[in-house]
């Protein structure tokens, strides 16, 4: 034993019984009430009692109590855990609504499903007082868009594409096995 008379460390590693694999989130505990939980590596390491037991904890399956006092190599108590697949938890796949994802995919590529060809337009200044003749002006963004050819065009494919998708997304959920 390690650490003083009443003390002792054990520590080693877990490990799957056929794969050899080290297993993570494994519970060891004593019958004091310290425990630990092995890490990605199957490492452990556990303060006990001289008149502790320890024993480890596996998707709620136990192992037998081992003594503290009869373990011959408290710093290399290693073990292998038999784990069944029967064991592991279900796991369940949902399908997504094809209306969610549409909804959300319109709302995150808002920029390009609303996008349209720059054209000249005219503004009015927006005033409040009356008195104050209004008058009329080019929309300078419009005109600056209306010279940028190469975005214009990616943007006109990039609509194409979206939509071209979104449209394959709707024959596949509406015409599936």
């Amino acid at each position: 034993m390690i650490a003083t008379k009443s003390q002792a460390i054990i520590s080693g590693t877990v490990t799957d019984y056929f794969s050899k694999r080290p297993l993570d989130a494994v519970t060891v505990q004593a019958t004091s009430g310290n425990y630990a939980i092995s890490d990605s590596l199957g490492r452990y390491s556990i303060n006990v009692k001289k008149n502790d037991s320890i024993w480890f904890s596996y998707l709620n399956k136990q192992t037998m109590k081992y003594a503290a006092d009869t373990i011959t190599h408290p710093v290399n108590f290693d073990i292998a855990l038999y784990v069944d697949v029967r064991w592991l938890p279900d796991v369940k796949v949902q399908t997504r609504d094809y209306r969610l994802d549409s909804l959300e995919n319109r709302q995150t590529y808002a920029k390009a499903f609303n996008y349209h060809k720059p054209t000249l337009k005219f503004t009015q200044p927006q005033t409040s007082s009356s008195t104050v003749p209004s008058a009329v002006g080019l929309d300078l963004d419009e005109l600056i868009n209306a010279f940028r050819f190469k975005r214009n065009r990616q943007m006109l494919s990039f609509q194409q594409r979206l939509i071209q998708q979104e449209q394959d997304k709707y024959i596949d959920h509406r015409y599936t096995k």
